[in-house]
């Protein structure tokens, strides 16, 4: 369970979101636990220029602006409002779904995200500074879209905005599947005038990746010395993604050894029960071993005559905790989880089998010591 946990954290932090660094205006609430802010304006608004901060640092990679956005499509399950294109105005096909999750980003996103183009092209910084209306969609979008499952060159409509869809991603194997991406227009005007801020109406974030995750602290302290030059001292929130998921992983390995060394208690408290349960049955036999013994039984006949009983409890307690962790595995993947890998099933039967067989051979070697004359003489 550690190792899965700790195999899992590791897989986690390859993905390209947790080499960022977010720059975002600091939210009422925020400013409040802050305290007093070096600050004279009122709000506080960066723009597209302000991605220049990437220059202060020779460890960050990419700077881009990633805004979350919807689109509700006007696929025929709804009448178009007055002004709006029909999709049957468009193109032959209709798309069946009725909205479109992604964000509006600019071209540095596709490349520090590993994202690449399985069928057409991303857009450029052309489109954006022409505020191109296209679209570049995941894979599981681009297929589930229209009907047929074919999507690039054609168009969509979204309230009274035609999209053509330009670009087909490789699959990811991330939730990058599932979203569709279009130029951000707050990078439509080269010279920042679409500022976006704590109050604005085209509130959202500066984005900065690095190559190698272990540089992200010395980026994330250069940045905030350049953003503390310009916009005062905490006056913006700088936030590495990439520490709260190692907390959280943290947390979750936590968990996993803290369960581990219960499950471990609970096996030493049972392996020394089962003792103190075979050595209560020596002692309540002592006139039969003695009787045996008497007969012509030898030590090493009693010693595998008390060990065979203790093979029986081990066997059947083997079982019935295959069949509780075959129960426990499926309820974990019923609920989405990974469920229980054999070889650790496997092994936890073993450890547990060797600690309890180890815990009998005491009251076995008890049994061998007993003499038929003192077994047998009456209390």
């Amino acid at each position: 369970m550690l190792a899965s946990a700790q195999a899992e954290g590791q897989e986690l932090l390859q993905q390209s979101e947790y080499r960022e660094i977010v720059v975002t205006a600091r939210t009422s609430e925020e400013s409040l636990d802050q305290g007093v802010v070096e600050n004279t304006e009122e709000n506080i608004t960066l723009s597209v220029t302000d991605l220049s901060a990437a220059e202060v640092s020779p460890d960050i990679a990419y700077a881009y602006l990633a805004n979350q956005t919807r689109l509700r499509i006007n696929n025929g399950s709804r009448q178009p409002r007055e002004g709006e294109p029909a999709m049957a105005e468009i193109d032959g096909v209709q798309p069946v779904l009725d909205e479109v999750r992604g964000y509006q980003v600019t071209p540095d996103f596709f490349t520090a995200m590993n994202l690449t183009v399985r069928a057409g092209s991303t857009f450029t910084e052309q489109d954006m500074a022409n505020n191109a209306k296209v679209l570049v969609l995941g894979s599981t979008i681009a297929a589930t879209l229209f009907e047929d499952g074919y999507a690039l060159d054609r168009q969509v409509a979204s309230a009274d905005t035609i999209y053509t869809i330009v670009g087909i991603l490789e699959e990811s194997g991330s939730s990058a599947d599932n979203y569709a991406y279009q130029p951000s227009i707050l990078a439509s005007d080269s010279t920042g005038a679409r500022a976006f801020g704590r109050s604005g109406r085209f509130s959202s974030s500066l984005h900065f990746a690095v190559e190698d995750a272990q540089h992200l602290a010395a980026a994330a302290d250069q940045l905030e010395s350049w953003f503390n030059a310009q916009y005062g001292i905490d006056a913006l929130s700088i936030n590495v993604p990439r520490d709260e998921a190692e907390r959280a992983i943290e947390r979750t390995e936590n968990m996993a050894v803290i369960t581990l060394v219960l499950a471990l208690s609970g096996l030493l408290i049972a392996s020394v029960n089962v003792s103190n349960i075979l050595y209560g049955r020596t002692l309540r036999r002592r006139k039969q071993i003695g009787i045996l013994k008497a007969l012509g039984a030898s030590r090493q006949n009693i010693f595998k005559l008390f060990l065979s009983e203790s093979g029986a409890i081990l066997v059947i307690g083997a079982l019935l905790g295959l069949m509780i962790a075959t129960l426990f595995s499926s309820l974990l993947t019923a609920s989405g989880q990974q469920g229980l890998a054999p070889l650790a099933v496997a092994v936890g039967i073993l450890l547990s089998s060797a600690i309890t067989l180890l815990f009998t051979l005491f009251p076995a070697m008890q049994a061998t010591q007993v003499l038929p004359a003192d077994a047998m003489r009456k209390e």
